[in-house]
């Protein structure tokens, strides 16, 4: 700030103390504007909840709107604008001049005055410093480094080389020896279908068999026996005589395959079918039980008759009086406290009651010109309220069906909060305020 300028606010300063300007009137709309700045700023300080309405009120007794700009000025006792210090200005720049003190010093010298009615700030998070990346390793660590993961490369680069040979190996000879098996199974079994030269009694047999039956069997007639020969030699020869009839009559490996996968599928078929009967019996079965659990209802329609051949006796509808003291339950009963008020009242502001011949005042309420006194007689419609002694004042704690009746008529712009107000009650003023209802309508 240079000298010309800190001469120009010192003249206007003069000015604005000396000879003020005359002003018109204050409306209520001002007043409204410098209370939104007031707790802007209590809100931007970290004013406590609970505390706000009082500083509220402590900054109001230091204020004064205005119509210059920035809309208000602070006073001393005396009504004259109270200077600050440019602290922004130094020395050689004229730092012993003075400027009008703003809003945000008078928050901030409350705040220095009061300070258990603000809340600490936050302190801001502290972010560790970022550490210094790592010394590079020296050239010969660096060359040893390289030196060793080439050897390691290479140590299992031969290892993997080694394994795979193996397994080539391995591999190979698994190949061969199943290949040898394959070789002498598939001999075996060429060895034994051969085609064998039929002997001359099969031959003739076949000859007498008449060519229209071609039966599925081909009786063959016994060879020649040797002399001598055992029963066992005599079985396997025979059957050595039999295999060629097969081999080129009956034999065939597609109709066995076939024959038995038909096999084995009627198998599992009628293996699946008598599953199914099976199931099918076990589930009828089931009844018994239900046939027994509705057998036991029989006595107890006995007992109900027995109880309808005893019903004619009068004494047992003695108790009967019990609906008559029920429907007495209702009465309303007297309050727990000797100072408790209850009935209907008779509404004579939106903060004045008249409750049991007495008057009493809502809590937290404040009436103000405009409050309705006939929407809040509209609102109870004849309703019982119970009211009981607020602690530390004056005023009343009154509730209609459970609910504050204070906070109903602040919520509605029925009045305005007072001092001792909760923030419960302060959070409903606020509501018809930015809502605009009731006295806030202006």
């Amino acid at each position: 700030m240079t000298a010309e300028a800190a001469d120009t606010v010192q003249e206007e300063v003069k000015r604005m103390g000396g000879d003020p300007s005359p002003k018109r009137g204050l409306s209520p709309d001002d007043d409204d504007r410098l209370r939104g700045l007031i707790r802007t700023e209590l809100e931007r300080q970290h004013a406590m909840p609970l505390a706000r309405r009082t500083l509220e009120l402590l900054a109001e007794a230091e204020l004064e709107p205005t119509f210059e700009e920035p809309g208000y000025r602070v006073i001393d006792r005396d009504g004259e604008t109270r200077l600050l210090r440019d602290s922004d200005a130094g020395m050689d720049e004229g730092g012993d001049v003075t400027a009008p003190m703003t809003l945000r010093g008078l928050v901030a010298e409350l705040r220095e005055r009061h300070p258990d009615l603000f809340a600490t700030p936050p302190e801001p998070e502290t972010v560790d410093p970022v550490p210094p990346p790592p010394p590079e390793p020296e050239h010969h660590a660096l060359a040893d480094v390289k030196a060793a993961g080439a050897r390691f490369v290479e140590t299992q680069s031969a290892l993997a080389k080694s394994l795979a040979t193996n397994s080539a190996e391995r591999g190979r000879t698994l190949a061969n020896a199943a290949g040898g098996r394959f070789e002498t199974w598939r001999r075996r079994l060429g060895e034994r279908f051969k085609t064998k030269p039929t002997t001359a009694p099969v031959a003739r047999a076949m000859e007498e068999a008449p060519a229209e039956a071609k039966p599925d069997f081909i009786p063959v007639g016994p060879s020649a026996e040797p002399k001598g020969e055992s029963a066992l030699a005599s079985l396997g020869r025979r059957g050595r005589d039999l295999l060629p009839v097969i081999d080129r009559h009956a034999f065939d490996l597609h109709r066995v395959a076939f024959l038995g996968l038909a096999t084995a599928t009627a198998l599992v078929v009628g293996l699946v079918v008598l599953t199914t009967l099976q199931r099918g019996q076990e589930v009828p079965s089931a009844p018994p039980p239900v046939v027994q659990n509705q057998e036991p209802p029989k006595p107890a329609a006995e007992t109900r008759n027995d109880t309808a051949s005893r019903a004619p006796e009068p004494k047992p509808a003695a108790p009967e009086p019990a609906p008559e003291d029920a429907e007495a339950a209702p009465v309303e009963e007297p309050p727990r406290n000797p100072g408790d008020l209850a009935g209907v009242p008779q509404v004579i502001d939106t903060a004045t009651l008249k409750l049991s011949g007495k008057v009493i005042h809502l809590f937290g309420v404040e009436w103000v010109r405009g409050g309705q006194a006939d929407e809040l007689a509209k609102y109870i419609r004849g309703r019982p309220i119970t009211c009981r002694p607020a602690q530390g004042s004056s005023a009343f704690l009154c509730t209609i069906e459970g609910r504050d009746l204070s906070e109903v008529v602040l919520f509605n712009g029925g009045g305005r909060a007072s001092s001792e107000a909760s923030p419960d009650l302060v959070a409903a003023e606020d509501h018809a305020r930015s809502e605009r209802l009731g006295v806030w309508k202006r």
